[in-house]
């Protein structure tokens, strides 16, 4: 009796391992097709990903473009700017030496000549006071 049912037990267990390994391999199948699934589900969403990364990026890179020509432009402004008060700079110390050279010919002809000093040393007449305080007058209104 016993080898009866050991001859059963390997009779069950070689049914048992006939059924099993199909079984064993639909299930194989069945994660290796549920990883390939996954697999390209999680490509197609890290490329979905990139390509709003990548679009991200070109709108940084179009915002940086704009920013950097604005840099140029302020750069080329305040270079304008530089050369316009040097050159009124220069204007302003021509203009100034040729005052004090007026004023130093002015002083030299009231000093030289005669009928200068007598004209430079007349009071200014009523008329022409009151011409000059009615147009200080009116500016300061």
């Amino acid at each position: 009796m016993g080898s009866l049912r050991t001859d059963l037990w390997r009779e069950k267990s070689s049914m048992n391992a006939l059924i099993a390994e199909p079984i064993a391999k639909l299930i194989m199948a069945l994660l290796i097709g549920l990883g390939i699934y996954f697999g390209i589900k999680h490509y197609n969403g890290l490329n979905q990903k990139i390509g709003r990364l990548e679009t991200v990026l070109e709108e940084k890179q179009d915002l940086i473009d704009a920013q950097n020509q604005n840099f140029i432009s302020l750069k080329k402004q305040v270079t304008e700017q530089a050369e316009a008060i040097s050159s009124l700079q220069r204007v302003q110390e021509e203009l100034k030496q040729n005052s004090e050279q007026r004023k130093i010919n002015i002083q030299e002809i009231i000093n030289n000549d005669q009928d200068a000093k007598t004209w430079a040393a007349q009071p200014v007449p009523d008329h022409i006071r009151r011409l000059f305080n009615n147009t200080q007058a009116s500016a300061a209104k």
